[in-house]
């Protein structure tokens, strides 16, 4: 067995260690980016919504709606050309952009909270990076 000696070690802990200190001051760097944009993505979402309930109210699909709540039996038999009005009515855009506001801020919850738990978890901040296999 080849045995270091003791300055080898001493070097060996050092690199190990900044190694470490780069690696956790990666992590928070994407845990404020992820945050970043997850704060965005969920502010996102307001005006989406609005922008859905405007294009609902403007294209008549509220109507529909209502009119199939109120009713619906006495529909059944035109069902075929109310069910192309209503997927006409429907406000497309707002809805896309809506689930991309929403697939956006899961991502990014996910990724921040993946990194949040590597910098602050377990009560260290070198818990899991100092220890894990390099990338």
């Amino acid at each position: 067995m080849n045995k270091l000696t003791l300055q080898e070690e001493r070097v060996c802990q050092s690199v190990m260690g900044h190694i470490a200190q780069k690696r956790i001051q990666t992590a928070r760097a994407r845990a404020g980016l992820y945050g970043f944009f997850l704060i965005a993505a969920v502010v996102a979402l307001i005006p989406s919504i609005q922008y859905i309930a405007a294009q609902a109210a403007a294209s008549g699909f509220n109507e529909y709606v209502s009119l199939i709540m109120s009713d619906g039996s006495s529909l059944s038999g035109s069902w075929g050309p109310l069910a192309l009005s209503i997927v006409d009515s429907i406000p497309l855009l707002g809805v896309i952009a809506m689930l991309f506001a929403l697939t956006a801020s899961a991502f990014c919850a996910k990724k921040f909270m993946g990194n949040f738990g590597n910098n602050f978890g377990n009560g260290t901040s070198a818990g899991r990076l100092a220890h894990s296999p390099l990338y």
